[in-house]
């Protein structure tokens, strides 16, 4: 859909973007005429650049996906093959459709990267989704409490191709003859709500068992809608993209994908969660936009980030005093805790890494900003599960909460790399 809004200029650089720094170089903006011989080699690259921060969101994603799907992880040797050809329901095959729609869409976005078109890019997608999902089938012949089926597969595949074509469809919605719409879906800001749809899953995984973990999910939830709305607000609402309205159903359809497994067991808890997040995104799409400027994307970013930090702060608190027991839904919930943990602070790492943004360091100097704010967080967490001790597993715990503060950081990065080279050749 053709962009009508007069907001942004067709060529040169788009003010909510120079905050980033995005300003074109002096050869991409001097006269053709007046270049020197060879100079067109300098000029920066049309390609979409870091290739990278796709393949690794996706290489999160994939590990996420391996703890859902073979959760309790309990594996020995089959006395027989446990494998369903006629057996399934039509909740397992939207259930299972739906898990890879996040795995097509980012299989997509690294396709677009080497500037694939759809034809192009959707077998390859389908390929990978039909390796990754027979890859956790076959596994799962070892997981007495799982079943394979190949009815399974083929609806990740579906999945995965649902997902292609959504990336796609969005892609084309944000008109690409405007730099804002051509970065709408790689902004530092959808970067969070990436990183959000695993560690929903993780979050959604526990509270199947546990449903009194339910004030963790609507925090999560909550998180994300507040980011949604103010993305809508400043960016994709000015744009003609989507209505308020419209990016509160989508907050609200969103936040059921994250909370998938556990959809057939808590729907109520799901569904109130999900009337939550689509209100909230609702309310904060709805506020006044303000005027583009290059100041303003500045505060914008940090304000989101501000606004958005209580509900992701309540939601670490709750994580450090909320302590699952075992139970016959889930036989090693430490295990799925474990990781979880580790998924929240990969967003803690990319949100602190976001707010000191604005002092432009690289990723070697703004790490120890990072950890700054991980360690101390990291060692109450202990401590609050520990009750008051910090045993050497505890400890070993702390280190790897603060490994994914540090990983979290660095794809920030990578996305901030990512934009700015993509505004740059956009003006070149």
């Amino acid at each position: 859909m053709p962009i009508t809004s007069g907001s942004s200029v067709h060529h040169g650089t788009d003010p909510r973007l120079s905050a980033l720094g995005s300003r074109p170089s002096a050869a991409a903006v001097a006269p053709a005429e007046s270049r020197a011989p060879g100079a067109e080699s300098a000029l920066p690259s049309l390609a979409p650049p870091a290739r990278g921060l796709a393949g690794a969101l996706l290489g999160y994603l994939v590990a996420v996906m391996l703890v859902v799907t073979l959760a309790p992880f309990a594996f020995r040797l089959p006395d027989a093959p446990r494998v369903w050809l006629t057996e399934w329901t039509p909740f397992d095959i939207v259930a299972n459709v739906l898990l890879f729609v996040p795995f097509g869409f980012v299989c997509a976005q690294l396709g677009r990267d080497r500037e694939a078109d759809l034809v192009t890019l959707l077998p390859p997608v389908a390929a990978f989704a039909a390796l990754a999902s027979t890859t956790i089938e076959l596994v799962q012949l070892f997981v007495p409490e799982r079943y394979t089926s190949p009815w399974d597969v083929l609806a990740n595949v579906a999945g995965a191709t649902l997902g292609a074509l959504a990336y796609d469809w969005c892609r084309r919605r944000l008109d690409p003859s405007r730099v804002v719409g051509q970065l709408g879906l790689e902004l530092p800001l959808m970067g969070l709500v990436y990183l959000l749809v695993p560690l929903g899953w993780l979050d959604a995984l526990l509270l199947a068992a546990h449903p009194e973990r339910w004030p963790l999910t609507l925090c999560l939830g909550l998180f994300g809608g507040s980011v949604l709305g103010a993305v809508q607000r400043r960016h994709f609402g000015p744009s003609g993209v989507l209505s308020a309205p419209g990016m509160g159903a989508l907050a609200a359809a969103g936040w059921v994908l994250c909370a998938l497994p556990a959809l057939a067991a808590r729907p109520v808890i799901v569904a109130t969660t999900a009337l939550g997040v689509g209100a909230l995104t609702w309310y904060r799409a709805a506020e006044p936009a303000p005027e583009p400027g290059p100041a303003v994307e500045r505060r914008f970013e940090l304000m989101t980030l501000l606004r958005a930090a209580p509900y992701f702060a309540a939601y670490l608190l709750l994580l450090g005093l909320v302590e699952p027991a075992a139970g016959a839904a889930l036989r090693r919930p430490a295990i799925v805790q474990l990781v979880e943990t580790i998924g929240a602070f990969t967003l803690l790492g990319y949100m602190a890494a976001e707010a000191f943004s604005r002092f432009e360091l690289p990723y070697h100097r703004a790490v120890p900003r990072v950890l700054a704010v991980a360690i101390p967080i990291a060692l109450a967490l202990g401590v609050a599960r520990d009750a008051g001790t910090l045993t050497p597993t505890a400890w070993l715990g702390v280190a790897g909460t603060l490994v994914a503060a540090t990983y979290g950081g660095w794809l920030f990065h990578l996305q901030r790399g990512r934009v700015r080279g993509m505004a740059k050749a956009r003006t070149a």
